[in-house]
C-alpha cells in the first residue's frame, strides 16, 4: 500500500476503508490495516455480514444492462442512445438522467418511472412561465 493511497482512505468515508479492507484482506493483516485506516475491527466483520440494500441491488441490475448494452454495440452507444435500448427491452419510459426503479415483490421485473419535468407556473399577467418583472 503507497503513502498516498493510506492519506486517501484515510479521509475517505468508513465503508470505503471497509470496503477496501474486504478487497485486500489476503494482503493485509486485518488486525494492523483496521489500525492502519483507523476502523474498529467489530465494525469491520460487521460490514461483511451485511446484506446488499435495495438500491445496491436495483443499481447493480441496472449498471449491469447498460454494460451488454454498451459493450454489444461496441462501445459506441451514448446515454440517450443507451436510455432507448432500454425503453424498447422494457416498454416503458424511462428519464435518461436518473431512473426510477422499483422491484416488484414475487417478480424478477424491474420496472422505470419516467420522470417529467415540473408544470410551468401561472404568474399574475396569466402568460405560462413568464414573470411578471414590473
Amino acid at each position: 500500500m503507497s503513502y498516498k493511497k493510506t492519506l486517501s482512505l484515510l479521509e475517505a468515508k468508513e465503508c470505503v476503508r471497509f470496503q477496501f479492507l474486504k478487497e485486500n484482506q489476503n494482503r493485509y493483516n486485518i488486525k494492523k490495516a483496521c489500525k492502519i485506516l483507523r476502523i474498529s475491527r467489530s465494525g469491520y466483520y460487521d460490514f461483511l455480514q451485511r446484506k446488499k440494500s435495495k438500491r445496491i441491488i436495483e443499481n447493480e441490475a441496472l449498471t449491469e444492462m447498460i454494460e451488454d448494452i454498451f459493450h454489444g454495440n461496441s462501445g459506441r452507444y451514448g446515454a440517450r442512445r443507451i436510455q432507448q435500448v432500454l425503453e424498447q427491452k422494457l416498454e416503458a419510459k424511462t428519464h435518461w438522467f436518473w431512473p426510477h426503479l422499483e422491484e416488484h415483490p414475487g417478480s424478477q421485473q424491474i420496472v422505470f418511472f419516467e420522470v417529467s419535468p415540473p408544470e410551468p407556473i401561472e404568474r399574475e399577467t396569466g402568460v405560462s412561465g413568464v414573470p411578471k418583472l414590473l
